[in-house]
């Protein structure tokens, strides 16, 4: 019940600042509905029939490194393009869940959406394997995947479904485990209900581990553990932190299972509405911002897993080669569902 009234809530807020959209389009101060168009103009006059408001929603809180990220992009888009585009920023999933951002993107609306390669495998299925357990060491490794032809051919194929690829360097971090419980091999997460994003890779794996995959919108996690719907879930450190799931939970297992980037999606027709001197500022700024991002996410990597011990969070170093092993099963059971040889080629990417 809580999940439909939520989902409603949502959908009445986007419905809502359509209508204001509209309102504002019709009377020339600003466009949000997307058709801003083009002009020609002179050297500091705008290119744009109307201002355009792009609504930027995540999930995430004011503290994450992919907020400030975020905040930073639309100061400098903004910057760039004389107040022609104008980003707005709404964490906290006040648009709504990152799927469902999205899915508003593709359809034409004003808005960027908060992504990851698990919730696009429906039109890029390839994407699916960037998000495989233990698949990359660190960050330096999931680069060579980002900055490949075949992150190149994903975004084509986004591309003719409606969605522009602004950028897909934005480093989530290592996700570990959250529970009450110490885990140290996949043996002692028999049984225990872990939440999981909906998509097949990241149930596989949960299951692979030991678990029994739960799929929960991120928001739902906190409650979900506090009144045992759950009994764990896994993520970055910096997130587990600013949901204060250490409030929740006592225990967090270093595992590393997955290496997560995500990246911004936008609609196509709006993008290529705009001028190319726009189109090339809101690519180069969001690549710029997750670079920036990137980095900062290693840096304070340590910096969050000291916070969380400081409020009473125990640290456990898991048999990682364990966790290794039982997970290579997801990569034979989701192979059909990929191009033939995928995760070959994957590894020549990576020099292996």
């Amino acid at each position: 019940m809580k999940k439909s009234v939520k989902r409603f809530v949502s959908t009445l807020l986007i419905a809502m600042l359509a209508v204001t959209a509209a309102g504002c389009g019709s009377n020339g101060a600003e466009n949000t509905s997307g058709n801003a168009g083009a002009q020609t103009g002179a050297a500091g006059e705008s290119k744009l029939k109307e201002k355009l408001v792009l609504r930027m929603g995540h999930v995430m809180t004011e503290t994450e490194p992919s907020h400030q990220a975020a905040l930073d992009f639309a100061k400098k888009v903004e910057e760039r393009t004389n107040g022609d585009i104008k980003v707005q920023i709404f964490p906290n999933a006040t648009l709504g869940s990152d799927p469902e951002v999205m899915e508003q993107a593709k359809l034409g609306n004003p808005m960027i959406g908060y992504t990851n390669p698990t919730y696009l495998v429906d039109m890029a299925k390839d994407l699916g394997i960037i998000g495989g357990p233990f698949l990359v060491k660190d960050w330096d490794e999931l680069k060579k995947i980002i900055d490949s032809d075949f992150m190149k051919e994903q975004e084509e194929i986004l591309k003719n479904n409606d969605l522009r690829v602004l950028a897909f360097n934005w480093y989530f971090g290592s996700r570990h485990l959250i529970t009450n419980k110490e885990i140290k091999t996949p043996e002692d997460l028999n049984g225990v209900k872990v939440r999981s994003q909906p998509s097949p890779l990241v149930e596989e794996t949960i299951k692979a581990m030991g678990a029994n995959p739960t799929p929960m919108a991120w928001a739902e996690v906190y409650p979900g553990i506090e009144q045992k719907v759950i009994e764990g879930a896994e993520a970055p450190f910096s997130t587990l932190y600013s949901s204060k799931m250490y409030e929740v939970a006592t225990s967090i297992s270093k595992t590393g299972h997955f290496s997560q980037v995500n990246g911004w999606v936008m609609s196509e027709k709006i993008f290529s509405s705009l001028p190319q001197e726009y189109q090339e500022i809101l690519l180069e700024e969001a690549k710029a911002a997750g670079e920036k991002m990137s980095q900062e996410t290693i840096k304070q990597s340590d910096e969050f897993e000291q916070k969380l011990v400081a409020e009473g969070v125990k640290i456990v170093e898991p048999d990682i080669e364990a966790f290794r092993e039982a997970t290579k099963v997801v990569y034979k059971k989701l192979e059909d569902s990929w191009t033939p040889g995928l995760y070959d080629r994957i590894q020549k990417i990576l020099g292996n």
